[in-house]
């Protein structure tokens, strides 16, 4: 009887939990369409794209990760860490172009970045990316620490929050 109890007041408090309003929806929709649209921009951080929302970087952040399961910062490099592998393997931009291009202009922080996500620096994974094209059956490719997993826990390997 009392287990029956606290149950039946458990799920009435479930229940209860206040769903996300249509404009916090809609504003976690804007958040992801500015920071894809803008990965280039050296500028672009949180407190940039909850300025370009008109609300606070604290509730912009709170709602992202109540949305998506991730912070927003996790977003934003990992969606820049994705256009990096891309252009590693499609380009002939150097690493110091290939940082530049995705809002990094520093090669150090952006191969401290790009290592974080993928677990090796960004002249290793184009090494490694040539080799499999050139030599497909002798070299496997293993996929991105953090990338691969679709960033459901929205944070590097080894990175505990």
């Amino acid at each position: 009887g009392l287990l029956l109890a606290h149950l039946a007041a458990l799920r009435d408090l479930l229940e209860a939990a206040p769903q996300p309003r249509p404009r916090e929806v809609h504003k976690v929709a804007q958040c992801r369409h500015h920071v894809l649209a803008h990965l280039a921009d050296p500028a672009l951080n949180v407190r940039a794209v909850a300025a370009r929302l008109l609300c606070s970087a604290d509730y912009l952040s709170h709602l992202f990760r109540c949305e998506t399961g991730q912070p927003l910062i996790a977003f934003i490099q990992r969606q820049r860490v994705a256009q990096a592998r891309s252009l590693l393997e499609s380009s002939a931009l150097n690493i110091e172009e290939v940082g530049r291009a995705i809002g990094y202009p520093d090669p150090g922080y952006f191969s401290r970045i790009f290592r974080r996500w993928t677990g090796q620096s960004p002249r290793q994974f184009r090494k490694q990316t040539c080799l499999a094209i050139r030599h497909p059956q002798s070299l496997r490719v293993a996929p991105a620490h953090g990338i691969a997993d679709g960033g459901r826990n929205g944070t590097p390997p080894g990175h505990a929050e």
